[in-house]
């Protein structure tokens, strides 16, 4: 007997199929695109915990350059902004400046001879002065050394009300003993442990931090914008841009400790595997990740590939623990020698690593919560010209996805 062949919409092959067409998210925002396999697609962290969906609201977005990583991010935060929400984007590359001129605000800018400065000295804890100081001298710093940081740190706040880094060079060139130190340390003891960090702090002064961090704090931030972010491209390809992506997040973090914020808050960490290069300042990056429930905040990590978070040896449980604390993950094209890196990450099935390394431009591989799904951005055409990342090769906006 010959069975007659069936023709039917994807829109009815659900009934046929029941376990083959997975139901769209339950949230009502925020418009996404359409997925692969029929039907719409919509996706809101804060909407998805509100239903029990998700229990954490944090995100990692991964995808190689020029796959459309970038603008799904800039239209994800433009359509939020319509339903009210706000966000604090850390820009290392300099390019969400048209994002913010269409709402009437400028970027923050951390440059030379602008009138933005950021000090990694905080009020009780001297963990990012450790992280600078590491970097810079290429090795953990031993016992004694950060004694001495600690009580030049002292000695420079005891001369001033906001010591800077300058000052603290100073103090490790001439140290001054105090009670904190045991007696078996000599002055010239600690001189001998100090001399080099000073060194390094002074050779970073007069390179990559010059005019970004060789004064106190007055980087002031405006909360009550809509839309904020803070462009760091001057550190872009310094080993020093993961401490000024901690600074910054310490920065908000104050605020957000002692401010309740209502109605969704995302923080926007670009090129966020530089502040996993070192533990000390992954330590601010994971805290602000575990306390995004408290502050009402969704974290939004951006990466290119897998590699950049399984490179950070030195930092594999933050990895961990930026991994397990981010329930939503978005898979742009991976590269074939990515996509094993990626498998293990993010717990992909053997089809899931396979789709990854074929996915066209604009097309995501969505892990939410237990379920995942393939879907396609769709883009407006007002929107292009507002998330065009390729301005300066004078690539077409409408090649953009």
């Amino acid at each position: 007997m010959k069975v007659p062949s069936h023709t039917s919409t994807t829109r009815h092959l659900g009934s046929c199929y029941p376990l083959f067409n997975d139901p769209s998210l339950e949230c009502k925002k925020v418009f996404i695109g359409k997925q692969y396999f029929g039907g719409k697609f919509t996706y809101d962290p804060f909407d998805l915990y509100s239903l029990n969906i998700l229990t954490n609201p944090n995100i990692v977005v991964l995808g190689q350059i020029g796959r459309g990583k970038s603008s799904f991010i800039k239209t994800f935060l433009l359509r939020e902004m319509a339903f009210g929400r706000r966000c604090l984007i850390i820009d290392p590359k300099g390019e969400y400046g048209p994002l913010l001129s269409h709402f009437g605000f400028e970027p923050i800018v951390l440059r030379p001879g602008g009138r933005h400065r950021i000090s990694p000295i905080r009020e009780n804890d001297n963990q990012l002065l450790y992280a600078l100081t590491e970097i810079g001298l290429k090795r953990s710093l031993m016992p004694l050394e950060k004694s001495a940081l600690d009580l030049a740190v002292c000695n420079a706040k005891r001369k001033s009300k906001d010591p800077n880094l300058r000052s603290i060079a100073c103090e490790l060139e001439d140290p001054l003993l105090n009670d904190s130190m045991p007696n078996s340390v000599s002055v010239t003891t600690l001189l001998e442990h100090s001399l080099e960090m000073s060194l390094e702090l002074r050779r970073l002064l007069s390179s990559d931090l010059k005019g970004v961090m060789d004064s106190t704090n007055s980087l002031t931030i405006d909360y009550s914008n809509q839309i904020i972010s803070i462009d760091l491209s001057y550190l872009q390809g310094t080993d020093s841009l993961g401490v000024g992506i901690a600074c910054v997040l310490s920065l908000v973090e104050d605020y957000l400790s002692s401010n309740k914020i209502t109605g969704g808050f995302f923080i926007v960490i670009d090129e966020a595997w530089a502040v996993l290069t070192n533990s000390r300042v992954a330590n601010f990056f994971q805290m602000t990740w575990k306390l995004s429930r408290s502050y009402g905040v969704s974290n939004i990590a951006v990466i290119h590939r897998a590699s950049d978070l399984t490179d950070q040896s030195n930092s594999s449980v933050k990895v961990g623990g930026l991994l397990s604390d981010s329930e939503t993950k978005i898979i742009y094209a991976q590269s074939e020698s990515e996509a094993s890196n990626a498998t293990k990450l993010f717990n992909l099935s053997l089809t899931e690593e396979r789709y990854i390394t074929q996915l066209p431009l604009g097309r995501a591989l969505w892990k939410v919560g237990s379920r995942s799904f393939l879907v396609d951005h769709l883009l407006g055409l007002r929107e292009a010209k507002l998330i065009n990342t390729d301005q300066k090769m004078d690539l077409s906006i409408s090649g953009e996805h």
